[in-house]
């Protein structure tokens, strides 16, 4: 099967926007509750849930039933400093519906509206995606020379999302079966690994976010799993490691590895690369994929 590569592509965002002034907070908290009395107008075909909590309000916007597509959240921090956070889950946005929120937003929250958030607010969190077509997770093995942390999430069993690096950090990756969930939804399946950095704390705001990323996918490779098995003079060692990385991700099995294999397991993976995976290239369609973020006209 032939291996294509999908452009770059945003799946989610969240920014964050400090509100100094009381009479700013309180207005956005009445208004809030205000979504669930617009959501027939808003979304006839989905919902809209307001949720209360002790320090935080926070609507969630569905343009399906079942697919969210924005957040806003209220809060304040424990210095009692309060702001605004908003999440966008811009991947799942069909056809203009990420332009119908952003007009809703305007209509609720005038001075509140998405072009002054999108050129003002800090970005706390973007997911960045490309999409591998016609290969499976289960035939490749994705790996950073400095990432020492790996893990699969279990899914009630089955082996589920592989997370490489921590997720207490900056960044770190998520790879994952593409062709099976959308299978799940009622599409074909066709083999498809989604490779996710997942960055967090960029110090921009939402338009400036082209001048201040840089290329995470620089810090992974892909190897094929099955080239790398078939590696003349490997020894049981580094099957033992590839049958590890297979339950447990490449950083947490090089990680059980002595010293001495190491540096033969790094040049073992190299040997194995895949030939279409290309950093750079990919990241040159950044501009594109960023673009799905501006406000609209």
């Amino acid at each position: 099967m032939i291996t294509l590569i999908k452009r770059i592509k945003v799946d989610t965002i969240e920014f964050v926007i400090s509100l100094p002034s009381n009479a700013q907070f309180s207005f956005l908290l009445g208004q809030l509750p205000e979504w669930k009395a617009f959501e027939k107008k808003f979304v006839p075909n989905g919902k809209i849930t307001v949720k209360k909590g002790k320090y935080f309000t926070r609507m969630s916007y569905f343009p399906a039933s079942k697919r969210m597509l924005a957040s806003v959240h209220l809060g304040s921090t424990p210095e009692k400093k309060k702001f605004a956070k908003i999440s966008l889950q811009i991947g799942k946005a069909k056809g203009s519906e990420f332009a119908k929120f952003q007009e809703n937003l305007a209509t609720l929250m005038e001075f509140f509206n998405y072009q002054k958030l999108f050129e003002t607010a800090h970005v706390t969190r973007i997911d960045l995606a490309i999409d591998v077509y016609g290969r499976a997770p289960s035939e490749l093995l994705v790996y950073g020379g400095r990432i020492q942390k790996s893990h699969y999430y279990d899914d009630g069993g089955v082996k589920g999302t592989l997370y490489l690096g921590s997720n207490k950090s900056n960044l770190y990756f998520r790879i994952y079966d593409r062709g099976a969930k959308s299978a799940g939804k009622g599409a074909p399946c066709v083999p498809c690994t989604r490779i996710e950095a997942n960055i967090k704390n960029v110090p921009a705001t939402p338009n400036g976010l082209l001048a201040s990323l840089q290329n995470p996918f620089e810090k992974i490779f892909v190897a094929d799993l099955k080239v790398a098995r078939k590696i003349e003079g490997a020894l049981t060692w580094w099957q033992e490691f590839l049958t590890a990385a297979e339950k447990i991700g490449s950083a947490a099995a090089m990680a059980e590895l002595k010293k001495s294999e190491k540096k033969k397991a790094r040049a073992f993976l190299q040997a194995a690369r895949v030939p279409w995976w290309d950093a750079q290239k990919s990241w040159q369609a950044l501009d594109d994929a960023l673009a799905v973020l501006e406000p609209s006209a």
